[in-house]
């Protein structure tokens, strides 16, 4: 079968700048019996030098069709307001981008059986490419966001934020219901967006796909020093803010943390946290590291003090399936196969965070088992083998050895 993939962000081994290792850890599965090529317009910037080693890991052929000057014109924050005159006012600048002729003729000599679009944004590209045999992979249902971000206090400080927020609102549900007139299916790694893009539609289009975690990592060596080494990674910023916030103000009401934990905060945008809590607790902020998963190996515990969002965290799998002791809010967790108590450690309220770090400081054998058994889940059940599987099934009925009941109980929250 051939099988050709249309991504507006270079696939990569591991994300560069933007969601880039989903549809390559996929497609090198499927590209084990089938005959894939990928056409990117590399949006996210890959250097030619990666692009060449992750093109010879994929076995496949990348054919990079960067967007022309007129097209940037076209679909930029800055300029593309000029034309929304010649588009519909709820279309969203970056469903402007159109493929150029020369690439609808490469396709249609090309004569695939199967076209995958990522992310589901491109719009129109589908709209061009109706004919085929036409599949999306979202990876999340983006009007989840907005609804979420509209239930955050954090919005309300802010009233062009909200406004923002209500108008975008608008605009993903137009985009969905486009998406939804022109592909077969769409793939996407959240439960609840699933259920969500096809009430928002009308349909049944939406298919729960699981994320697959990519790279089985050395496993971590985790509590065995006297003060618990505690990582947060990303961002101060719009999907972490009220947990951010929260949990500050709980380190600086448990005085008695001080001495016996370490946090790291990896990213950017933390001097002010940082600030915040160095006369509560030992912090450190690193806003690069030159290897991720080495990183990783120096903590014992990945907080994940999320406060909106949707999908799977590629972040939470990584930790877990690197063997660390995953502790977070319930945004954070969803859509992956680890149960809280057994898994991982799941809060509903992120002021809950110094509580729960001196329980694990009294049973350090205890969370080094919780630790071990998420690990487990995630190598289990996010496998991308697995996760290949199920989107074949869903394209071509082909077999699975899956049973979706099961892996829904093991997310059960």
């Amino acid at each position: 079968m051939r099988i050709l993939l249309f991504t507006d962000f270079a696939p990569t081994k591991d994300n560069y700048r933007g969601p880039s290792a989903l549809c390559f850890h996929l497609m090198k599965e499927l590209q084990k019996e089938h005959e894939v090529e990928v056409i990117t317009t590399n949006a996210n910037k890959v250097p030619e030098k990666m692009l060449l080693e992750n093109e010879s890991a994929l076995l496949g052929r990348y054919i990079v069709c960067p967007r022309t000057k007129w097209k940037k014109v076209l679909i930029s924050r800055k300029t593309g307001r000029l034309f929304t005159p010649f588009f519909p006012k709820d279309m969203l600048y970056l469903s402007r981008y159109k493929l150029e002729r020369h690439t609808l003729k490469h396709i249609e000599a090309y004569k695939p059986d199967v076209i995958f679009i990522y992310p589901s944004y491109l719009t129109e590209v589908c709209r061009q490419l109706k004919g085929y045999p036409l599949y999306v992979i979202g990876p999340d249902c983006s009007s989840i966001n907005n609804m979420r971000a509209l239930k955050d206090p954090a919005l309300y400080l802010n009233n062009n934020d909200y406004n923002k927020e209500c108008i975008n609102l608008k605009k993903h549900i137009a985009m969905e219901k486009r998406l939804c007139s022109y592909a077969k299916k769409v793939f996407l790694v959240g439960r609840e967006d699933t259920y969500l893009f096809n009430v928002i539609t009308r349909s049944r289009k939406a298919i729960f796909l699981p994320h697959p975690h990519y790279v089985l990592r050395e496993q971590a060596k985790i509590l065995n020093s006297e003060k618990l080494k505690i990582v947060i990674t990303g961002g101060y910023d719009f999907a972490t803010k009220t947990d951010i916030d929260a949990m500050v103000v709980a380190f600086k009401n448990n005085k008695n943390m001080r001495g016996i934990i370490s946090v790291t905060f990896l990213g950017k945008n933390w001097g002010e946290i940082t600030d915040k809590l160095k006369d509560y607790i030992e912090v450190h902020e690193k806003k690069w590291v030159e290897n991720y998963q080495k990183e990783l190996l120096q903590y014992d515990i990945q907080l994940f003090p999320i406060s909106r969002g949707a999908g799977t965290k590629g972040k939470v799998l990584e930790a877990l399936g690197t063997g660390l002791l995953g502790i977070g809010s319930y945004y954070a967790f969803e859509n992956i196969a680890a149960k809280p108590g057994k898994d991982c450690l799941i809060y509903k309220n992120a002021i809950e965070i110094p509580r729960l770090l001196l329980h694990v400081l009294s049973d350090r054998s205890k969370y080094q088992v919780m630790a071990q058994s998420g690990m487990n889940a995630i190598r289990t059940w996010h496998r991308p083998d697995l996760c290949a599987q199920i989107l074949l099934h869903e394209v071509i009925g082909e077999k699975v050895e899956y049973d979706e009941s099961k892996y829904y109980s093991e997310m059960k929250i």
